[in-house]
């Protein structure tokens, strides 16, 4: 993976007990390396992870458009309007995350950002926000990417939800590639 220098945290938590995992961009931009249940090698690779044994994924139902729904919160995973447009004008333009990491790429200790999101859901939010920070190019500054999921999508469910957005597939291999 190609990228400026970028810190992906997923936690994926059953109740109150967090598994924390993340991906993490070294600063000269060649690769993710991951830490938590895997290894990587020097040159960043990520490792395979491996899968908590308590984790109990989510009960989904796929609506005629193929979109996931699920049956035990009677609740859809994104709008049926579009839900790459709802992830746009909602998370990204509506906490202006790309003149925010700009604007604190200039500061003389960039440091790091935090997002923290309560639900991974389909993972639209952080392929959306990995596909942004790519696009800002920052150098400096770090991404840190934190997210709960109670009951996460199957790693098949996954595969069959992200169908819907091709311009996101890049980045949707490479969570799938090492997607619990």
């Amino acid at each position: 993976l190609h990228h400026s220098a970028a810190h992906f945290i997923r936690r994926l938590s059953r109740a109150a007990t967090a598994r924390p995992n993340h991906i993490d961009g070294p600063a000269d931009g060649t690769g993710l390396a991951y830490s938590g249940d895997g290894d990587t090698d020097k040159y960043g690779t990520i490792a395979a992870m491996k899968q908590p044994s308590d984790i109990v994924n989510a009960n989904i139902s796929w609506q005629e458009d193929g979109a996931p729904y699920s049956p035990d919160y009677d609740d859809v995973y994104f709008s049926r309007q579009g839900g790459l447009a709802e992830t746009d004008h909602v998370f990204l333009r509506a906490n202006d995350l790309q003149a925010r990491w700009q604007a604190a790429e200039q500061q003389a200790a960039a440091g790091v950002f935090s997002i923290a999101e309560l639900g991974f859901g389909t993972g639209l939010n952080f392929l959306s926000c990995w596909r942004l920070w790519q696009q800002t190019g920052c150098q400096r500054l770090r991404l840190h990417f934190i997210s709960c999921e109670k009951h996460p999508l199957s790693r098949d469910a996954l595969r069959q939800a992200l169908r819907q957005w091709p311009e996101l597939s890049e980045l949707s291999a490479q969570l799938l590639a090492h997607y619990p």
